[in-house]
């Protein structure tokens, strides 16, 4: 059997599968499980991989061989604890310097909050956690822990709004086709993304995790405060999330040498959809002039068109496209890319059920 008739089959069984509160389909069939997206069972027949450290990796992240734990390094605690001391004194906490004024004051503040963004975004490109690894700490006070893997598009809705808001934390990977068993423990589906409190809460499915940051945490709302408008983003969504499996489809169908025209038709068209939305709003976003959740929700796959080999169908979509270079210029798009190239070639390593993949490129 090829992979098309793998996902075909596997699109056709997940109808019956649930949907979560949040508007969007909750699984998307084991479509995504072929190219290693969403892997939603552990393999136990794939070696433990091997661990190396990670410069950017945080004292509370195990890593290394399996089993054994990464010491963390003085000047990583140094910084996670500037890190945190930023974050206290930018919120109000701690002392003001007793000479040097505002001027000082000011200066003081600029360094911190540099140190601590850099602290708090740590561990992205932090090598994966496979089977046999050991679980790690309790979730630092001040800070948010998310269990991801690098090119995940549904863990990269989570990274984004992390960013976009500006929130402190750090990212664990999981090594989806090796998952250490702990894992299942933060997510009973096995998938990635997760969220975990410094109180041990844990939230996951990537609308429910980005909707949650989006009401806990103080700063720019990006849902719509108008109830209609809050609606309308989530209709578009589930909208949307009958794209995504498509796309996986048609990448897989190409890879296995079938006829792919009317695949890619139907791609097209449903993108058009999305095109007509944007004409009618007469907005660059679909949140209006700046980017809101939606945007951030669906960008994943947009960036993953040209390794997908996708490119092309947005040809006659101007608005989309305008769209799409407004968003490559947002900080949190930007810091989430990754190379065309980098995907392409995990997507290679994913399609042999390499162990490997997930940490391609590291």
């Amino acid at each position: 059997m090829g992979y098309a008739e793998v996902i075909d089959d596997s699109i056709k069984s997940s109808s019956t599968l649930p949907v979560h509160a949040g508007g969007s389909a909750f699984w998307v069939g084991r479509a995504q499980e072929v190219i290693g997206v969403r892997d939603a069972s552990p393999n136990p027949n794939i070696p433990p991989s091997v661990g190396a450290s990670h410069p950017r990796q945080s004292p509370h992240n195990p890593r290394g061989r399996a089993g054994e734990r990464q010491r963390s390094t003085p000047a990583l605690t140094r910084r996670l604890r500037a890190g945190t001391a930023a974050r206290g004194l930018l919120r109000g906490g701690g002392s003001r310097p007793a000479h040097g004024g505002r001027g000082r004051w000011r200066g003081l503040g600029k360094a911190l909050q540099s140190t601590a963004q850099s602290s708090d975004m740590a561990g992205d490109q932090s090598r994966s956690f496979g089977k046999g690894s050991t679980a790690p700490g309790p979730v630092p006070e001040g800070l948010i822990r998310l269990y991801s893997m690098r090119f995940c598009p549904f863990a990269q809705r989570t990274r984004l709004v992390l960013r976009a808001k500006g929130i402190s934390h750090e990212v664990i990977n999981i090594n989806l086709k090796n998952k250490p068993d702990w894992f299942f423990e933060k997510s009973p589906f096995g998938l990635v993304p997760v969220l975990e409190t410094s109180k041990g809460q844990l939230i996951y499915e990537s609308p429910i995790t980005c909707e949650y940051l989006d009401e806990a945490f103080p700063g720019k709302k990006l849902m719509p405060s108008d109830p209609y408008e809050r609606a309308l983003q989530k209709m578009l969504l589930e909208q949307f999330s009958k794209i995504t499996p498509l796309v996986f489809k048609y990448y897989v169908a190409v890879k296995d040498g079938q006829d792919t025209a009317a695949l890619k038709a139907e791609i097209v068209e449903k993108f058009g959809k999305f095109e007509e939305i944007l004409s009618k709003r007469n907005t660059v976003f679909y949140g209006g002039d700046s980017i809101s959740m939606l945007d951030y929700m669906i960008w994943p796959w947009f960036e993953r068109l040209e390794p997908f080999q996708l490119k092309d169908s947005l040809s006659h979509t101007p608005k989309l496209q305008r769209w799409m270079e407004a968003m490559k210029e947002d900080p949190a798009v930007k810091a989430t890319m990754t190379d065309p190239q980098i995907y392409k070639d995990y997507l290679q390593l994913y399609l042999k059920n390499s162990p490997e993949a997930c940490d391609y490129g590291l």
